[in-house]
């Protein structure tokens, strides 16, 4: 979903000072394909551990 993965950069800009481009490699025609999040070299490890931190944080809220 191409706006979660635009709140995930934003989220990872204001928190984290991390910034990221959003490369899409959905096919607008039929709507499949998925998007991808790159942030620079250094903050890579980090950046999946906070994400798969926060998705672990999220899922036991719900």
């Amino acid at each position: 979903m191409p706006w979660r993965v635009e709140l995930v950069k934003g989220w990872l800009l204001d928190e984290y000072q991390i910034e990221g481009v959003v490369l899409s490699k959905q096919d607008r025609s039929y709507l499949f394909g998925h998007c991808e999040l790159h942030v620079p070299v250094k903050d890579a490890a980090f950046a999946e551990f906070i994400i798969q931190h926060e998705e672990k944080n999220t899922d036991q809220a719900e």
